[in-house]
């Protein structure tokens, strides 16, 4: 073979090969719709599960952006077909794969179909593909009627459908499908949803200049474009997502802007076009109703707003045709493209000095998104605290300070975490005092927190809930209080409340006069006050501006609004007045992209104030446009602009140092649809001090997460941990208010492989787990057993069972007769064990209780737990409490019928609840007042579960929970253990109860037991000196595993 041949097989190899990576697009792609197709539309029996063998449920953020695509497309073709209905038409999908619009249409829409054949047009291997599922599946080619192979090229065709197989990189593929269409002789609509940007360019706008030429022709192209260019982090994650799947982006990387994607249709026969973003199309109410953004929020929770904008401003929909403006009389109104490059002249000439930026190294904890921040203590100092982690919500605190400044080694300027579960999306406001106030939060997008904490000379001090949770709201101090508007109460409601705090009166809610804001979430507030104004020292009043944020609609806020607050004193009383008036802006460019923004950050430093990143209204802010500066009068100025690397301004935090004379920003970044995540690699450092040698970074000491009552120095923690005797340690001078454990709806079993993999405990509710919540009365169960039927119950004297002291005793009696005594009120407990071996094998529902065992079921949500099944308990409970244990298992406590609360602690507390050595009880009553003042189970944090009827409460292996039943009535549940972990990883043998220690742990117990016989025969003083320096390096293995919180998973 010559090598001109070779070569021309290599290229046909490389040919062959770049064809077959567009088409693994497509399975990608067909997957995500079908996610979208069956929880969107909760359409089961979709057209598209006919070519998705397995459904995956997408992420939230993916669901909604192929929601968003799918919308638009499937919008503008309804549109064309409503112009001269009675006018045959036809929809022409170029690289179709296996999209199934047009079978939706034919059988949705028969009325605006009546006229339309639609031509499916894809690669030859992809379309017989396609082609043999269709004429396999009654479900689709019932839908298109009679039909067979056609012409050359045509793989299906009938009345309303054609299938063509013909690569659009062939100018004799596109000949021949030019004569498929002519034969039909009618106006034709071109649809090319992300199929051509994968083509060479110059290919790809031949087929642009191709359509051109048929008469009464348009076309409508959905693709990635690059609006702030290739560096934008967001973008460079995108194209190298594309690169390492052999489809790189090539139209996008040719043609990055809308006015140049208008100028290619320009230049290849289509004048006249109409282009928008699909963040434009989302913020349309033409397109897009309020009714139809508020629907799908109640489909499922979704907070990734700012994700959701960078994507859907990375797309595009353009619409050319012979009509005036694109398209077709009527179509609807696409916003043109305004977001354009501003001019380098500035309003004002303001000096932000000296930009660096210093990597993190090796510091990964400070990468972080959706975190708060604050100066502590009016410092040089910046708490870092929650945010959303690499794998998981976080609850620690970093503190960041300049390297040359030091930290005293004895502990005493540590700073513990607040007392509160994992939150993203909360605040800090620093008050007058130095103090700040941490409010509200989220779990979940579903689960807002009410809690809030005041961080005061290092201490963290519980102060009053709010009156409803709320996340992404804003606070601004008043004096010696905080002001907060806004936020969203759940993944739906927005609020558009006014409420202030003191220390001493708590919460009140503001009524606003004058204008109205509107509901609203992530806003900027900033206070506008150089000091307060007093009038008669019976009035104080402050000012302040509010602007930006995303309103109930789902749209950006371009109203800004300054407020007033009034506090008016009159001897004893005193009250609040707020009020609010739309600020009338001077409307230029920098202004309005300014307070047109989502999720920025705002910080004062000195007579100016930065703002600071989010998300505009067109979606992804331009690079000089980040960092905008307001000054006292409202003025706008361009500030510093962050390059080499670029940052990705998104949940990330901002402080101005006063005492430096610099401004710093930290953490940040986003998940990029499903193209990756981008984390900010580094701190930006700006102002007038800055020199290269500038650098924040941790402090030189780790921060514990349990406050107040850690022990300083390292002996006194090794003294602690390895004291077993919970009585003889001191006393806590003061107690943690147990924590609520949240409420959550579960929507797939995906998430709850989430939960699981977090380890934390959740209560889902409005599962369905049978017809058993209706059905088990206590003549129902009676009736159902049998009078016969014998059970195995603890009878005890007293209403708080213990196992170690066993102040119970394990009777035998009939289930009626069981029922009954707790009907009288006596402390009777059902933990059901086998039947037929209750020594020897785990308790199943469907073995041991076959008559009942039907009412009950596991959703396909749990489906993890149904493979994984260990045992399932019933559990029957009168008026007695559970001990304090805890479970190898990880298990899932179903509640039938009553209502039960339950106290948990976290694996991590378990040298504070009296667990004797190798034991996995405890003796102490957690419910106890006296016992919680008196023992050490005080220090540790309590979560408390409130379970009513129908919940399900997830209780993570090896997290300690007592139990009791309340309102009075009997507690009816069914306890579902279940295996997560290696099967080797569990003990040989039997384990009935599913709490037998790891294999791991049993086997380190006898290793002990050697260790220390090892050291008999020596002197006390040498058996202390070696025993304690091996409990030094265990302790030192285990505070290596400090960010290991999975617990296995």
């Amino acid at each position: 073979m010559d090598r001109t041949a070779s070569e021309g097989q290599d290229a046909r190899k490389g040919s062959q090969k770049h064809d077959e990576s567009i088409m693994n697009t497509n399975n990608s792609c067909i997957v995500s719709k079908r996610s979208v197709e069956k929880t969107y539309h909760n359409d089961s029996d979709g057209f598209l599960r006919h070519f998705v063998k397995k459904f995956q449920r997408r992420s939230p953020l993916i669901n909604r952006g192929y929601w968003l695509r799918m919308r638009a497309i499937e919008g503008v073709i309804k549109s064309y077909l409503r112009e001269n209905e009675d006018q045959s038409k036809l929809i022409v999908n170029l690289g179709c794969g296996y999209d199934t619009l047009p079978f939706k249409l034919i059988a949705q829409e028969k009325d605006l179909c009546k006229h339309v054949c639609f031509v499916d047009v894809d690669y030859a291997d992809l379309m017989s593909k396609k082609c043999k599922v269709i004429r396999e599946t009654p479900q689709l080619s019932e839908v298109i009627g009679e039909s067979g192979p056609g012409d050359t090229g045509v793989l299906l065709e009938s009345k309303e459908y054609i299938a063509v197989a013909c690569d659009l990189q062939s100018s004799s593929d596109l000949h021949r499908l030019r004569v498929i269409l002519n034969n039909r002789e009618s106006p034709i609509f071109f649809v090319a949803e992300v199929s051509m940007t994968y083509m060479n360019t110059r290919k790809a706008d031949a087929v642009i200049q191709w359509a051109s030429t048929f008469k009464d022709g348009h076309f409508c192209l959905l693709e990635q474009y690059l609006p702030d260019g290739p560096s934008h982090p967001f973008t460079e994650t995108m194209l190298n997502h594309f690169k390492r799947l052999q489809s790189p982006l090539q139209a996008a990387t040719q043609h990055q802007s809308l006015e140049a994607q208008t100028q290619r249709f320009r230049t290849n026969g289509w004048p006249r076009s109409n282009i928008s973003s699909l963040w434009d199309l989302w913020s349309n109410d033409d397109f897009i109703s309020p009714d139809q953004r508020n629907h799908i929020d109640e489909i499922e929770p979704f907070d990734e707003w700012e994700e959701f904008a960078l994507f859907a401003s990375h797309y595009f929909v353009l619409m050319a045709g012979e009509s005036r403006d694109g398209g077709y009389p009527g179509q609807p109104a696409l916003p043109r493209d305004d977001h354009m490059p501003v001019a380098q002249g500035a309003p004002l000439d303001v000096d932000s000095g000296n930009v660096t930026f210093k990597p993190h190294g090796r510091v990964q904890a400070i990468m972080r998104r959706q975190g708060a921040s604050f100066l502590h203590n009016q410092s040089s100092s910046v708490v870092f605290h929650g945010g959303q982690g690499k794998r998981s919500r976080l609850k620690d605190s970093l503190r960041l300070c300049q390297q040359t400044h030091k930290v005293a080694s004895d502990g005493s300027q540590r700073l513990h975490s607040p007392p509160i579960i994992e939150l993203t999306c909360h605040t800090f406001t620093t008050l007058k005092d130095g103090s700040a106030l941490l409010v509200g939060g989220r779990t979940s997008p579903a689960n807002a927190s009410r809690s809030c904490f005041l961080c005061r000379h290092g201490q963290w001090l519980k102060v009053d809930d709010l009156p409803f949770g709320l996340y992404r709201h804003s606070a601004v101090a008043c004096g010696s209080g905080v002001l907060v508007f806004g936020g969203k109460t759940d993944s739906r409601h927005v609020s558009s409340s006014w409420l202030f705090w003191e220390h001493k009166k708590g919460w009140q809610e503001v009524k606003c006069e004058g204008g109205d804001p509107g509901s609203r979430f992530g806003m900027c507030m900033l206070s506008l006050d150089r000091k307060k104004a007093r009038m008669k020292d019976t009035m104080v009043i402050y000012h302040g501006l509010l602007f930006g944020g995303i309103n109930e609609k789902g749209a950006v806020c371009g109203d800004p609004y300054l407020f007033t607050l009034t506090s008016r004193r009159d001897g004893p009383a005193s009250s609040l007045e707020c009020t609010a008036e739309p600020l009338k802006a001077d409307g230029d460019r920098l202004q309005t992209a300014c307070f047109e923004r989502f999720g920025a950050q705002i910080t004062k430093n000195g007579e100016q104030t930065l703002v600071v990143g989010g998300i505009g209204s067109a979606g992804t802010i331009d690079h000089e446009l980040e960092i905008l500066q307001l000054n006292s009068n409202l003025k706008c100025a361009l500030g510093p602009k962050l390059n080499d690397p670029r940052s990705l301004l998104v949940g990330f935090e901002v402080q101005a140092l006063p005492k430096d004379g610099f401004t710093i920003i930290f953490g940040g970044g986003a998940v990029c649809f499903s193209f990756g995540t981008f984390w900010n690699p580094g701190m930006w450092h700006f102002g007038s001090k800055v020199t290269e040698q500038t650098q924040f970074n941790l402090a030189d000491f780790t921060i514990p997460e349990n406050p107040r009552y850690a022990p300083k120095g390292k002996a006194a923690s090794s003294a602690r941990g390895r004291n077993n005797n919970p009585e003889s340690v001191s006393p806590p001078t003061d107690q943690r208010e147990p924590l609520l454990i949240p409420k959550i709806r579960l929507r797939s079993s995906e998430q709850f492989l989430e939960i699981l993999r977090r380890s934390e405990p959740v209560v889902i509710e409005a599962l369905n787990i049978g017809p058993c919540v209706d059905k088990w009365t206590n003549e129902y169960l009676k009736t159902r057993l049998g009078f016969d039927r014998e059970v195995i119950v603890h009878k005890s004297p007293t209403q708080q069972m213990s196992f170690l002291d066993k102040n119970f005793t394990y009777t035998k009696q009939p289930f009626w007769d069981f029922i009954e005594s707790i009907e009288r009120g006596e402390a009777s407990y059902l933990r059901s064990v086998s039947s037929t071996a209750p020594a020897d094998r785990a308790t199943k529902l469907g073995d041991d209780f076959p008559t009942i065992a039907d009412d009950f079921t596991l959703p396909t949500e749990l489906e993890y737990v149904s493979q994984k099944v260990h045992s399932s308990p019933l559990r029957i409970s009168g008026p007695v409490a559970m001990w304090l244990h805890y479970d190898v298992m990880a298990n899932v406590l179903c509640q039938v019928r009553g209502c039960k609360r339950l106290l948990l602690y976290h694996p991590g507390d378990v040298s504070k609840l009296g667990f004797p050595p190798g034991a996995s009880s405890s003796r102490l009553n957690a419910f106890d007042e006296n016992t919680r003042r008196s023992t050490s189970i005080g220090d540790a944090q309590a979560y408390v579960a409130q379970l009513e009827t129908g919940d399900v409460l997830f209780i993570p292996a090896f997290w300690a929970h007592t139990a009791k039943p309340t309102g009075g009535d009997i507690s009816v549940a069914v306890n579902v253990f279940f295996r997560h972990l290696q099967q080797n990883s569990y003990s040989a043998g039997k384990d009935v109860y599913g709490n037998r220690d790891l294999q791991a742990y049993e086997n380190g117990r006898k290793d002990l037991q050697r260790m220390t016989r090892a050291f008999e025969g020596l002197p006390e003083q040498a058996s202390r000196f070696y025993l304690g320096r091996l409990a030094d390096e265990l302790e030192e293995v285990i505070a290596s595993w400090g960010g290991r919180d999975d617990f296995g998973h």
